[in-house]
């Protein structure tokens, strides 16, 4: 019998004959939770940490061992000085490794005999392991496992009735089988399941393992590969913590942080040595809020050998509707070679409008041999330096598309098809503890030389069958060499015409048993730990930060510089608001004035304020009941793995603090909830039912599944655990997901003018328009979080008694920032003729630029400025005209020459924007050879697209243009700053 159908046999055919076996985990490692051979994954035990790969810190005292967190207390006489870190295996030695098994859910027999004391090992004779084994005391009879010829050894997981070694490791004769070490006590026989493997491993040992008698190699720390994201709505960081998991579970040394988490000083070579960037820009080519201190310290002045000795890669993501696209991952690009580091691997640039799959699932997938070359010192090769240097898009042999956009056919476009190629998922794996257990350590052993399809690895799910496709990344580099044929479909559920004819779909909200799990990915290691134990003082202090908020402190904040930011807000005053749009309408738009008045901020028309929100409190209260917490435990956050080098993690937490406060002001709950979440909470699902399906959405042929009931379902973490009730997650790893509560971001509809210029307010007022958001899901209707929220704080204004002055206006305060604005600010000269196109809220900062221009005017007595067009749409003149009369009064002024409105809903046929300037095409036209500046502000899902088709249609039509010429053309315009755009999705 060959490995192979020993291994499918044993699998497949029948029952562990020992339930205590310890098997040795993939090169993928083991996670945080198993499947068990039934196919049901249990949730661990607090007494049954898993081990994962990472980082293996030895404790000097001998008292534990920390494994990405999880603490393993070894047998006692067990020597822990040789458990160093060697890339996330544990090197092997004459120690013997016995924590709980990752296997399988620990039984009452196993937790008993995991906190009992170990009995004191018997003695031995010396005797050292072949090299690149591993070894483990079953029932006093010793067996090693065998790596692979140039990989780290296979650490071996051994199950708690396993007793410490009574014997040394067998020495190898050259080219022979191990010789059996002597015992203190009879062999015991192995039997069923167990005596297969051992079997095995002597035919494996026998082919040719050899050792040097006597000898111990020294375990030395291997090189860590750190993962930095810059993101600011969650795409980049969850790429980013995606190749963490998949680096991990390849048995990479590994970590994953925001770079404002790693800080500038904390980026070199002996810290940091190998780097993979996953960086967007946000705003008008701004760093995201997580990254911007370590982007500002990057772009000091600084040595050329700062970062001398790191090797780096840049994913680059973003959005070429905005002006400056990629302008952040180009400069951390740039700088990192600008100040020494190394490129190893093609940088590349994915943009949201051709579809980022087509770009970033190749790179990833090819992105961690590269990792692995550079981890252990090989030099990069010269094509990726020299690519990076000339800002070449090098990946475009990777990923398989120019970096330059298409000029696509501006019909095409009018016509609403939008080109985006085929999807291509990253490689992953689904963690089945014993399968890939099983599988690791036979494919270790034997690797055939046939020629055929990828190995197949039959798992069952509540008893159904079904047939997983290991991917290369758990076979090693002899994986193309590797076949094996599927084991039999045994009759079951699977064969049901009932199941077959649903493939793919969902059956009454779950996945029907038999869907396909290729792809799944690794479950990502916890960062952090929670300490609840906190003193009773600090625990007071945080409890009355929180009742008093804001409190005194936070509201006599001031920087002298006026430069404030998420972490340190200026806490505003709401000084005025008032209703834009009719009683009747369900539309709900609201100006919004905030005193900044001592704040020492100073801006200017086009510039933004950003808001700190709020999570709904019955959204919160609901969460914490579902997860059964008490919203007053105060807890403070330690990382994992006890690492002490000065970063921290989680910068968006201010603990000590109460879980109640996490969840309402620093964690997204409403977001869509991205794949890492999902499989997170899969992993603590106790009903396989509703495992499967969460593991399903996150599966390469569950796209459309996971576009259907989440992208469009859009739930809240709250409606997933209601629909999945069995689902119970830790909260220290729900943390540690969920991403940041983003500051929303509001366009300023004024200028820091005074005088006789129409609602003007002054350099101490700020003013923003917001539009009340509220949408219907099939989990119920969901309100924005912020812009509800804002209502909420300004519904004492909205009412008679406050706008007639016969009521107090309550003081009502919200966490503000200033973003400035580069390159979407009105010209400085009143020669400048403008056109600016602003449906809905999105006129809101054109207001802002002609206060400024009027103001200019006033100041400087010109009477006959430029010419200036205004494009407006709203849906009807008595519902959500806003800003109308100030739009009167520009006129009059004479600020305002061209006032174009589009009303969708005042005939039957719908008019917008567009629709008005293709009717404006030529005098457009004849504006921008006069050197008229363009701006475009409003919602760049649909409307800004449209916008752009529309100006390069005109551009071609009246200048006599080519398709590809007139986008060119276009492009030439904003490069020059000339068409500039504020959008948002």
């Amino acid at each position: 019998m060959s490995c192979k159908e020993a291994f499918y046999w044993l699998c497949f055919n029948t029952r562990l004959e020992d339930e205590n076996l310890g098997l040795p985990p993939p090169k993928s490692a083991i996670r945080s939770s198993a499947v068990s051979r039934k196919g049901s994954i249990a949730e661990p035990s607090r007494q049954s940490p898993a081990v994962t790969s990472g980082a293996v810190n030895s404790n000097a005292a001998g008292n534990a061992t920390v494994l990405n967190g999880n603490t393993v207390t070894p047998q006692q006489g067990q020597p822990t000085a040789a458990n160093a870190e060697v890339g996330g295996n544990l090197a092997a030695d004459s120690s013997t490794i016995a924590p709980q098994p990752a296997s399988v859910a620990p039984s009452t027999t196993a937790k008993a005999a995991a906190d009992a004391p170990a009995p004191a090992p018997a003695a031995a004779p010396k005797a050292s392991a072949a090299p690149g084994s591993t070894q483990v005391a079953l029932e006093s009879k010793a067996w090693t496992t065998s790596a692979p010829p140039g990989a780290a050894p296979v650490p071996v997981v051994a199950s708690p009735v396993l007793k410490p070694a009574a014997t040394a490791a067998p020495t190898a004769a050259s080219n022979g089988p191990a010789a059996a070490a002597p015992t203190a006590s009879e062999p015991v026989a192995l039997t069923g399941s167990a005596a297969i493997l051992a079997k095995l491993r002597s035919q494996r040992a026998a082919g040719g393992g050899s050792s040097t008698a006597g000898s111990t190699t020294a375990a030395t720390p291997a090189a860590k590969l750190t993962v930095l994201y810059a993101s600011q709505t969650g795409t980049a960081q969850e790429i980013a913590r995606t190749i963490h998991a998949e680096s991990a579970s390849r048995g990479m040394l590994s970590e994953v942080m925001s770079m404002n988490e790693l800080g500038f000083d904390n980026l070199s070579a002996a810290k940091t040595p190998v780097v993979v960037v996953i960086a967007s820009s946000t705003g008008d080519g701004d760093p995201p809020d997580n990254a911007a201190a370590t982007y500002v310290a990057l772009k000091k002045s600084w040595p050329s050998d700062r970062l001398a000795g790191i090797h780096f890669t840049v994913l680059g993501l973003g959005d070429s509707n905005y002006t400056r696209f990629m302008h952040v991952p180009r400069a951390i690009k740039n700088r990192f070679l600008d100040l020494g580091a190394t490129c190893f691997y093609p940088c590349i640039e994915a943009d949201e409008v051709d579809g980022l799959e087509d770009k970033v699932d190749p790179w990833c997938e090819s992105l961690y041999a590269p990792v692995q070359k550079a981890l252990q010192g090989e030099k990069p090769q010269q094509q990726h330096q020299q690519a990076a240097a000339d800002g070449v898009p090098a990946g475009t042999a990777v990923a398989g598309k120019a970096n330059a956009p298409a000029a696509n056919n501006i019909q095409h476009h009018q016509q609403g098809a939008l080109a985006a190629g085929p999807s291509q998922a990253a490689n992953g794996s689904l963690s089945s503890e014993q399968s890939n257990a099983l599988f690791a350590a036979v494919m270790h052993e034997e690797a055939s030389d046939e020629a055929g399809d990828k190995p197949q690895v039959h798992m069952e799910l509540s008893g159904t069958s079904s047939v997983l496709s290991r991917p290369d990344s758990l076979l090693g580099e002899d994986s193309a060499k590797v076949t094996s044929k599927a084991p039999a479909k045994s009759a079951s559920t699977l064969d049901s015409p009932a199941v077959v004819a649903t493939a793919g779909r969902l059956v009454n909200g779950l996945a029907p048993h038999g869907v396909d799990l290729k792809g799944v990915p690794p479950l990502a290691p916890c960062r952090i730990m929670l300490k609840q134990q906190v003193p009773q003082s600090v625990l007071g202090v945080a409890k009355q930060r929180e009742w008093q908020l804001p409190s005194n402190e936070q509201k006599a904040y001031r920087d002298p510089s006026g430069i404030y930011s998420a972490e340190a807000p200026f806490w505003a005053r709401v000084s005025d608001a008032r209703l834009m749009t009719a009683d009747w309408s369900d539309r709900i738009v609201i100006h919004l004035e905030l005193d900044i008045t001592g704040s020492n901020m100073q801006y200017a028309s086009g510039d933004a304020v950003g808001v700190l929100p709020q999570n709904s409190v019955l959204m919160v209260s609901g969460l914490l009941t579902r997860l059964g917490l008490d919203g007053d435990t105060v807890f403070e956050i330690q990382p994992a793995s006890g690492d002490t080098s000065g970063h921290g993690l989680l910068h968006h937490i201010p603990w000590p603090c109460t879980l109640r406060h996490a969840f309402t002001n620093c964690t997204d709950l409403t977001s869509v909830p991205r794949k890492s979440l999902l499989r997170l909470l899969a992993e603590h699902c106790k009903d396989q039912d509703e495992q499967r399906t969460l593991l399903y959405f996150t599966s390469r042929a569950g796209r459309e599944a996971y576009a259907e009931e989440i992208t469009r379902g859009q739930p809240s973490l709250l409606d997933l655990l209601r629909r999945f009730p069995s689902c119970q997650p830790p909260i220290g790893a729900l943390l540690d997901t969920l991403p940041p509560l983003a500051p929303r971001m509001y366009s300023l509809s004024c200028a820091p003018v005074n005088g006789k210029v129409p609602g003007a307010c002054g350099p101490n007022r700020v003013q923003f328009a917001l539009s009340v958001v509220e949408f219907a899901t099939k989990y119920g209707t969901r309100h924005g979080v912020a812009t509800t929220w804002l209502a909420n704080l300004c519904r004492p204004w909205l009412s008679a008694e406050v706008r007639k002055g016969t009521a107090t206006q309550p003081q009502v305060y919200v966490p503000v920032f200033l973003r400035r604005a580069v390159d979407f600010r009105p010209p400085a000269s009143l020669a400048t003729p403008l056109i600016m196109i602003g449906p809905g809220t999105g006129v809101a900062p054109f207001r802002g630029f002609l206060q400024q221009r009027l103001a200019h005017m006033q100041a400087s007595g010109d009477t006959r400025p430029a010419e200036v067009v205004l494009y407006f749409g709203c849906r009807n003149p008595d519902e959500d005209y806003l800003y109308e009369q100030d739009w009167e009064d520009f006129a009059g002024a004479g600020v305002l020459q061209t006032l174009r409105v589009a009303f969708s809903r005042k005939q039957e046929t719908k008019v917008y924007v567009q629709h008005l300037m293709r009717e404006d095409a030529r005098a457009i036209a004849q504006l921008i050879k006069a050197g008229a500046h363009v701006y475009v502000c409003g919602d760049g899902a649909q409307m800004a697209k449209d916008v752009h088709v529309t100006i390069a249609g005109i551009l071609r039509d009246q200048l006599g243009l080519s398709d590809v010429d007139a986008l060119a053309e276009l492009q030439s315009l904003a490069k020059a700053g000339r068409y500039v755009r504020d959008i948002w999705s």
